[in-house]
Formats: structure tokens, C-alpha cells, sequence
């Protein structure tokens, strides 16, 4: 007989093309304090870069967020970042990355 799953047996994996991208794009927008990288900006990257590996046969934006790639902040917290998620009407939804050791974001605005 089946039984139902617990919380504990439940695991998302977040694929290592979006991590490879999510790191790329942390250095490249790292301005000595933070990173901010637009959702739009690591759909175009993952998308482009699988251009390149052909990790996927086919990927599209919906794909990526079906499949909740975008549930990353566990992963990135675990080896020290403060991820904070904003969204403005004009430019849409980002992320904050800083160094958790950093006085939170927030504060210095």
C-alpha cells in the first residue's frame, strides 16, 4: 500500500545550469556590497546558456518556472547570502544578493 509522502522526503533540485548561471551572475553584478540580478536577466541567461550547452532539447521561460528553478534561495542562504526578493512595477521582480555577515540591505537604503 502506498503511503503519503512526508515533508522530510520531499527534495527540489535545482538543476546545475541554473546554478552556473546564478553564479555568473552574481560576479558580474557585484558592486563590493551586493549583487542585484532581475528575474528577467536569469531567464534570458539560463535560456542562452543552454543555447550553448544543450543541457535541455528545448527550454522556454515557462519551463524554468514550472519547474520552480527559481527556488534557489535555500541553496544560496546555506553558503552564506541574504537573498532579498523585490518587485517594482517598472522593472519587475529581482534579487538582492549580500554577504550575510553584512549589515542587512535594507538598513543602508
Amino acid at each position: 500500500m502506498e503511503k503519503p509522502i512526508s515533508p522530510n522526503e520531499v527534495h527540489l533540485v535545482i538543476p546545475d545550469i541554473v546554478i552556473r548561471v546564478l553564479n555568473n551572475l552574481i560576479n558580474k553584478c557585484w558592486d563590493g556590497n551586493s549583487s542585484t540580478i532581475y528575474c528577467k536577466e536569469i531567464i534570458n541567461a539560463i535560456i542562452k546558456e543552454n543555447e550553448e550547452t544543450c543541457d535541455y532539447e528545448s527550454l522556454k521561460p515557462t519551463d524554468i518556472l514550472d519547474n520552480h528553478w527559481f527556488n534557489f534561495k535555500y541553496l544560496y542562504e546555506s553558503v552564506g547570502w541574504n537573498i532579498l526578493y523585490k518587485y517594482d512595477v517598472y522593472l519587475g521582480g529581482y534579487y538582492i544578493f549580500t554577504k550575510r555577515n553584512d549589515v542587512n540591505y535594507e538598513e543602508n537604503k
